[in-house]
Formats: structure tokens, sequence, C-alpha cells
């Protein structure tokens, strides 16, 4: 069994809480412009058309929310309809692997596993709808000789299986952040640090999966030839102010950026034996 409690990055919440604020003012903001509008603005002949732009846009805000639940069980059969389920006949090796992990997390209920051509974009999501989590994975990160990919395999998993205990899919995180995450600048930092997160769930669960996070850099055609070694050197010198910026610039924090905060949360752990120490000396 894994304590949990020290696998949430500890800038989460606070990120949730202000993103949440954020969301409400746009909410408020949306009605205040439905049914608020100033008088004098509307007389204007020019932001006349603003203001009737502003108002569909706000109507549609405030039905975005009731409708979100329909949205999430639509996305959900569409995912199913472009994907092949996994089980311990259908890809047994990679559905072990999910099992494995669940007992680890001390699930009861194993989400469903799908692999897909066509429904992610993404090496790997998760969703959940209806009291019940679904696992994808892009059939980019699987052979039919799972050993070959399996510790890319277990990492993508143990981040969705964070994704899902971390409540990244549940409805009313969804809600409540709905139109935060949409705005790139405004929801990229809660993004990130919820992708520190479940990078943590995946160093946990899959100890042996770095090159899991390496792929996200190198994609799957050249991963084999990385040099692990300068690759963890490359990370140990990314800094400046322009990496920074990355953080409101970037929905997905960059893979080196994410490495550094695995050694400086302690995780060295996840490095790669041979290389740990050379990684880690400078944070």
């Amino acid at each position: 069994m894994i304590d949990e409690s020290k696998l949430r990055h500890p800038l989460e919440w606070r990120y949730f809480v202000v993103a949440v604020l954020l969301n409400l003012a746009i909410v408020a903001a949306a009605v205040f412009v439905i049914a608020a509008a100033p008088d004098f603005l509307k007389a204007h002949p020019v932001l006349r058309k603003q203001i009737d732009l502003l108002s569909g846009l706000a109507i549609a805000a405030v039905l975005g929310i009731p409708l979100l639940a329909l949205r999430r069980h639509v996305r959900v059969a569409e995912m199913r309809g472009r994907s092949v389920r996994l089980s311990k006949t259908q890809f047994g090796g990679v559905y072990e692997i999910l099992e494995a992990q669940c007992r680890m997390l001390g699930m009861a209920q194993l989400p469903h596993l799908y692999i897909t051509d066509k429904a992610i974009p993404q090496y790997s999501w998760a969703y959940s709808t209806g009291g019940r989590d679904y696992i994808v994975l892009n059939q980019n990160i699987v052979e039919l000789d799972i050993a070959k990919l399996r510790d890319v395999i277990a990492f993508a998993i143990g981040s969705e299986l964070g994704r899902i205990r971390l409540g990244h899919t549940s409805g009313w995180q969804e809600v409540l952040v709905t139109y935060v995450v949409a705005i790139p600048l405004i929801g990229n930092p809660l993004r990130q640090v919820r992708t520190f997160s479940r990078d943590r769930y995946a160093a946990t669960l899959a100890p042996d999966g770095f090159r899991g996070l390496m792929i996200s850099a190198i994609g799957r055609r050249l991963l084999d030839g990385v040099n692990v070694q300068e690759f963890l050197e490359q990370a140990r010198t990314y800094e400046g102010k322009w990496v920074s910026a990355t953080r409101f610039d970037d929905r997905t924090p960059p893979v080196l950026r994410r490495i550094q905060e695995l050694q400086q949360t302690g995780f060295e752990s996840f490095l790669p034996k041979a290389a740990s120490g050379k990684a880690g000396s400078g944070g």
C-alpha cells in the first residue's frame, strides 16, 4: 500500500482555489453582461455590437455548466466507440500492469482500460463518468511484445491512475474550473501543477518508468537512441527567466521541468540509477 498523501504537489490545492475564484468571477461577469449591461454602452453603435457578441458568449458560458454532464457522457461514449477494451485475455500483459498498480493503491474497482488509435491525441488519458473510471492508451506506446515498452506503459497507466485518484477527472472539479482551464494563460499554472502531481504517482507506481516521461520529449521512434545521462545533464542546466515564463505559456510543463520537479521534491530514485547523482547535483 502506498501513502498517497505525499503524492499531491503541495501547490496544487492553492492553485485550484485561485482557479475556482476566477471561475466564479467569470460566471458573475457573464451574468452581469447578460442582465445589466450599461445602457450607455448599448446606445453606442460600435460598442452595441460588442455587447451583443459578449452577451451571446455569456449565455453560452452560463448554459455550459448544466450541459457539462451530458458532454462528459458523450465524450466517454465516443472514446469507447473508437477503442479496444483490454482484459486478462485482450492484451493481458498490459492489463496485468493495471491490476498490479491498483493493488498498490488498494483500489477494489479497476478502471476500464482501452487502447485506441484515434480517440485521443495524447499517449494516455483518463475519464470518469457515471461512477465508472476509464483509462485510454494510445497505440503508439503499445507493442505486441509488451516487454519492449512495458516501462513506458507502466508510467502512462500510473499517471492516469493519479489523475483519477487526485480527482482531476471528477465532475465537481471540472465544473468548478471549467472556464478557467479554457483560457490558456490563466489556466496553464493549474494544468502544470496537476501534471507534477500525476508524475509523482507515475514515479511511485512505475519506479523503472523513466522512459515513459522521456518519450514526451523525443517520441516513440527515437526513444531507444537517447543518451540518458546527457539528457539528465540537459535537465540540470535548464534554467533562466524564460524557463520560468513557460509556467504561463505552456499547457503542459516541459519535460525538463518535470524532471527537475521530481528531483527537487524527493523523487530522485525515479531517475536511472547510473545517472541519478549527476542529474540531481544541480537541483
